[in-house]
């Protein structure tokens, strides 16, 4: 059974449509990303997910209950953090632990024993006693995962989690998602740090205008990109004729030096290198073209995207 399933979701704002026609699956041990520029509606579809907004159509299950017709059984499968989790700073990690173990009606004889092991989990056990005022973002971030996860849930629901983090504190906070998965908890996962999302994620979904426009294995969407071939050369513009003769796209490296960029697909590059060698162009060396999630992220979404990674804010509404 999968842990998240969106079938036909969409959400009206007033005349806007918001999203539309949202598929989605997420699997038991999976870090899925949701990825969108700015008003795709990401935030719209957390909102849904976690029994905050109602869809106006269609359906949102969590291990097979209804968000909206089953909540209760639903929601209690749920872990969430919005951006920076909600903490009571004059409070010790403990204190705030047990007070939300509290509010998700976690049983008094369990409830020690519960707080200690998701203390051990997120690494605070040597200052868990302390007031959250004194902890690190990095800290207060892994102190909102263990709040999130003292009812045991299968999913759990990050918006922006790493929002302020250092390169040190995002390492950290990338592998203990990971340990999550080993684990067999699910974790969803929206995010404008599209390196980390590369890192982090088994899958990815890529949002945009309300609508999906992709959605694979990390590993499957970067190797199936229309990254072609770089093939070092003494003489470009020989060899970008020698190609166009055969009808065959290629534009200048610059990144390179002196090479060219052969927008083809695996299988087709023995017949590139045949086509150069019979022209007389001398060959140095041919690299797979290796594009990045961004740049993925960036060919897929074209308008506005690259102010979306720049900006890394959704408006309210999306």
């Amino acid at each position: 059974m999968s842990v998240l399933t969106l079938e036909n979701v969409a959400k009206k704002i007033g005349s806007r449509l918001i999203v539309e026609n949202l598929e989605m699956t997420v699997e038991p041990g999976e870090v899925y990303g949701f990825l969108g520029p700015n008003g795709a509606g990401k935030t719209t579809t957390i909102r849904m997910i976690v029994g905050l907004a109602k869809p106006t159509r269609g359906s949102i299950k969590v291990m097979g209950h209804d968000v909206q017709h089953d909540r209760r059984a639903a929601l209690a499968s749920i872990g969430t953090i919005v951006e920076n989790p909600e903490t009571y700073k004059y409070l010790t990690g403990r204190e705030n632990l047990v007070h939300y173990a509290r509010l998700a009606g976690l049983d008094a004889g369990r409830r020690n024993q519960r707080i200690d092991e998701v203390v051990d989990f997120v690494g605070l056990t040597g200052r868990i006693d302390e007031k959250v005022k004194r902890y690190s973002l990095g800290m207060r971030q892994r102190l909102g995962v263990g709040q999130a996860l003292l009812a045991k849930p299968k999913l759990l629901v990050l918006d922006e989690p790493t929002n302020g983090l250092d390169p040190s504190g995002m390492r950290e906070f990338r592998e203990l998602m990971r340990r999550l998965a080993d684990d067999g908890m699910s974790v969803f996962v929206s995010s404008h740090l599209l390196g980390e999302i590369q890192m982090m994620c088994d899958r990815v979904a890529i949002l945009k205008g309300g609508r999906i426009i992709a959605e694979e294995r990390v590993a499957d969407l970067i190797e199936n990109a229309s990254g072609g071939v770089r093939i070092a050369v003494q003489d470009t513009e020989a060899a970008m004729s020698a190609l166009a003769a055969q009808s065959i796209s290629a534009h200048s490296d610059s990144a390179a030096g002196s090479a060219i960029r052969v927008m083809v697909k695996r299988d087709e590059v023995p017949n590139v290198i045949r086509q150069l060698v019979a022209a007389d162009v001398d060959i140095y060396g041919v690299e797979q073209g290796r594009d990045s999630l961004e740049d993925m992220f960036l060919q897929l979404t074209d308008d506005g995207a690259a102010s979306a990674v720049a900006a890394g804010e959704e408006s309210r509404n999306g």
